[in-house]
């Protein structure tokens, strides 16, 4: 069967869904030989299966969105190569189960999943870059819902698909070294530390702005979550969701405020909390969002920040891009940290007060489910 074919083939399988609580689900009920099973079921056909319905999502991108766009070219093939790449593995351990692979074998797959996450780590700034630069020229068609639709769904899988890659390269690599950590289900931390993950975002964020404003001090973030706040989580997905959003209060005090005179951005946990999930509450007074820019805030490419690139740059610096911290230009930061607020089961809103600032709550769930 041809490229193409297989392409076709896979692209027309059902998908099944993911999420934090199907992942918790199948890893605290995991054996080793399933553990196995399920990896092997990954690399050979999971993932070819998302490859190939993201790369026909790609071919089917309207043609005045596609045509000259560079980016989802470069995307495009990077999605084939990854796509080729499990193919082959499939070949090479044709009919084998997963109790007759060796220890060699279980290494390929380490690395045939290792090489594909890092070819898609600049995936997405990519995208951003390429259709802000695309659609400069006619900015009306990043209204387009077709384009909308095609973003959402494409970074939430994405994110669907990088998750479980890491997941099994984990847990793979946990029964090679004989055992998982405590406290861990493979990247899940089952009692993560709320505020040791908003200290660090905060950490993060504070730096950008320093480095991104040449000033001397970022605005004071007062987090006031209490420490005994745990969780069952992906650190890395509340950092993500926390970093982007402190990231914009701080930026909104900067551009408001004298350097002596910056107002505090506060973390608390929020009075909306319930019994089935708690709300962290990030708020600031930078004024607010302007009200031509209220109901736009979750359209992807909508920023009040001017692009961090100029139209006519290379586009091996475009692809590089994802490597630097951007303080903001792209509209991705609210869209994405939503998708992965609701991948791990809650949810993002955000409560606009002109003149004022804004308050974001962060929903988070007291209880994984699948």
């Amino acid at each position: 069967m041809s490229s193409a074919a297989l392409l076709r083939h896979f692209a027309a399988r059902e998908l099944h869904c993911i999420n934090l609580g199907t992942l918790l689900d199948r890893t605290n009920h995991a054996t080793s030989k399933t553990i196995l099973d399920s990896a092997l079921w990954h690399a050979t056909e999971e993932l070819p299966t998302r490859l190939a319905h993201r790369i026909d999502d790609l071919d089917s991108l309207p043609k005045q969105l596609r045509t000259g766009n560079v980016s989802v070219d470069t995307v495009r093939k990077w999605y084939e190569k990854s796509f080729n790449d499990l193919l082959n593995f499939s070949e090479r351990h044709k009919h084998k189960k997963s109790d007759q692979l060796q220890t060699a074998d279980w290494e390929d797959l380490g690395r045939c999943l290792k090489t594909i996450d890092k070819r898609h780590q600049p995936v997405a700034t990519t995208l951003a870059e390429g259709f802000h630069r695309h659609l400069s020229g006619n900015p009306e068609l990043s209204h387009d819902d077709t384009l909308q639709s095609f973003l959402e769904v494409f970074h939430l899988s994405r994110i669907g698909m990088r998750t479980t890659s890491s997941q099994h390269m984990t847990l793979l690599q946990n029964l090679a070294n004989g055992g998982e950590r405590p406290g861990l289900a493979g990247i899940i931390e089952k009692k993560m530390s709320v505020r040791d993950v908003l200290e660090k975002a905060s950490a993060d964020a504070k730096q950008v702005c320093v480095d991104y404003y040449g000033i001397y001090q970022a605005p004071t973030v007062k987090i006031e979550v209490p420490e005994s706040l745990v969780t069952t989580y992906i650190p890395g997905y509340l950092w993500h969701i926390s970093f982007e959003l402190l990231k914009n209060s701080l930026r909104a005090i900067v551009e408001t405020y004298e350097e002596d005179k910056y107002r505090p951005v506060t973390v608390t946990v929020s009075t909306d909390s319930t019994d089935d999930e708690f709300v962290i509450k990030l708020s600031d007074l930078g004024g607010g969002i302007p009200a031509e820019g209220e109901s736009e805030v979750w359209r992807y490419m909508y920023t009040t920040a001017e692009s961090p690139y100029s139209p006519d740059e290379a586009d091996d610096y475009m692809v590089s891009a994802s490597e630097r911290a951007i303080m903001a230009g792209f509209g991705y930061g609210l869209p994405i940290s939503r998708l992965y607020s609701r991948f791990c089961g809650g949810d993002l809103r955000l409560q606009n007060k002109q003149g004022e600032g804004v308050d974001c709550y962060v929903h988070i769930p007291n209880k994984v489910y699948d």
